[in-house]
């Protein structure tokens, strides 16, 4: 039979253990509220022609989407899931970009719903707590998505998969603050993931230990 839903339809609260980051009551929407606005996709530029491609875009990704929820290097139910975890976390933020979650009545909601419900799956099951992947390059990504769908919906089923996720990266941080494939490291652009991740918590309402952002900051 099928499995339980990772995210249950009316989500409870959850355990808030002690953490690098811990839960700040912050209103719903938030610095979230203007995800998927017309009017402030039209202030940055876009046109009915950049916002046609992007609807084209999405329509892809959501054919495409491997039943199970993620998405496949080559696009194809049999392609495997290496890099799965980097890939979907990115698929999943172009759908909450343009306002798109598993709450309401988006016609992407199954879509997403089912992406995150795969990342958090990946990350119950690695061995690393808190990792979506051993990979710290898809795990900034898949973070940041986990991070970014919290904010944008405040579902408290989302809550702790985003703190085991962010307690991760803060636990595994270089002491020069930067980031490698493999955790403590000197690739810019694996720290950069971090830091979307790391800032996109911030956002969501998550408290991040005092210092964090400083020791990033002088990675650059």
């Amino acid at each position: 039979h099928d499995k339980d839903p990772v995210i249950p339809p009316e989500s409870t609260d959850v355990d808030d253990a002690p953490s690098v980051v811990s839960g700040n009551k912050q209103g719903s929407g938030g610095p979230y509220g203007q995800r998927g606005s017309q009017s402030v996709a039209r202030n940055m530029g876009a046109s009915a022609e950049s916002e046609s491609a992007v609807e084209a875009g999405l329509a892809w990704l959501a054919k495409v989407q491997c039943k199970d929820g993620h998405w496949t290097v080559n696009g194809r139910e049999d392609g495997g899931e290496r890099y799965g975890v980097g890939h979907t976390g990115l698929a999943t933020l172009a759908f909450l970009g343009a306002g798109h979650t598993h709450k309401g009545k988006s016609k992407y909601r199954d879509n997403v719903k089912r992406a995150l419900e795969w990342l958090i799956r990946k990350q119950g099951e690695n061995p690393l707590g808190g990792a979506c992947s051993r990979n710290f390059y898809e795990h900034g990504i898949a973070a940041t998505a986990l991070c970014e769908a919290y904010g944008m919906t405040k579902d408290r089923a989302l809550k702790r998969p985003c703190i085991k996720a962010i307690d991760f990266i803060v636990n595994n941080m270089g002491g020069n603050g930067g980031f490698g494939y493999n955790g403590a490291g000197d690739d810019a652009h694996v720290t950069s993931f971090q830091v979307m991740a790391v800032k996109s918590a911030k956002l969501a309402g998550l408290d991040i230990r005092k210092g964090v952002f400083s020791k990033l900051k002088g990675y650059y």
